[in-house]
């Protein structure tokens, strides 16, 4: 058989400058390729990581701002604790105050007085704090409620009338505060708000949490204030601080879910 000399070397060599061609390409391109897969995995870190830090930068601050209203109102409640109106008050429910008490002589009229006061006062701290709490009472000794102050059904802040008011003896957040020393204030869990004898879950339902400290006069326990605050007053917020893309969850320290994305888990 005779082959062609040129045919052969013509097809050696472009055989061999195929070959040649495909390594140097396999050589320029891998590179690439190593940097560009580099490349997408460090971007892909640094968005991750800056995902990350702006969550937890959110989650700290919203954190501490939650903390900070938390303080406010357990300082407001130890606060109504030794306002003198609400001493006066219960002086005048537990009958220890002399009648020829200032310019004024009927005791009854006296007390619609300070009511009024009391209501002023309530009014301002509940514009304080945006509204954020739901009701105010003073209970005596017996868990009687004496004084009520609340948002009704129509979302209008008034006075519960005498007949209204409900004896709390065994609700758990009263006998805690009973127990209590002076300036001490008991915060409750956060749940579902009860009203009714026998207790029972008020719907719409209304998360609360409850702020409870005892009143006393000089040395002497004469009462309880019960601060009732909005669950929603301050879990809305954190939900509202990040973008719709985010899940947020809120749990308490038994596993309990305190916020939730499904509200049926709340």
């Amino acid at each position: 058989m005779i082959v062609n000399k040129k045919f052969f070397k013509r097809f050696f060599l472009n055989s061999l400058n195929k070959k040649l061609f495909l390594v140097f390409l396999l050589a320029i391109l891998l590179p690439l390729v190593l940097a560009s897969y580099i490349s997408l995995q460090l971007v892909g870190n640094i968005l991750v990581d800056d995902a990350l830090n702006k969550t937890m930068l959110q989650s700290k601050n919203q954190t501490n701002t939650l903390t900070l209203s938390l303080k406010n109102l357990y300082n407001q409640t130890e606060f109504l604790s030794h306002n003198k109106i609400i001493l006066d008050f219960f002086s005048i429910i537990n009958q220890d105050i002399k009648k020829d008490k200032g310019e004024i002589n009927n005791i009854k009229n006296y007390k619609n007085l300070l009511k009024e006061y009391i209501f002023h006062n309530i009014t301002e701290i509940v514009k304080v704090n945006n509204k954020s709490i739901y009701q105010f009472r003073l209970m005596n000794l017996d868990g009687q409620e004496v004084l009520k102050i609340a948002f009704d059904k129509e979302k209008k802040l008034r006075f519960f009338n005498q007949d209204e008011l409900q004896n709390k003896k065994d609700r758990y957040y009263f006998k805690k505060a009973l127990g209590l020393n002076k300036d001490e204030v008991y915060v409750s869990d956060l749940d579902l708000n009860k009203e009714g004898d026998p207790p029972k879950i008020e719907t719409p339902y209304v998360s609360v949490l409850r702020y409870a400290t005892p009143v006393y006069n000089n040395d002497k326990k004469v009462g309880i204030v019960i601060l009732n605050i909005y669950g929603d007053s301050l879990l809305k917020p954190i939900s509202k601080s990040f973008d719709n893309k985010s899940k947020i969850f809120l749990i308490d320290q038994n596993g309990f879910y305190l916020f939730h994305p499904e509200l049926k888990k709340r």
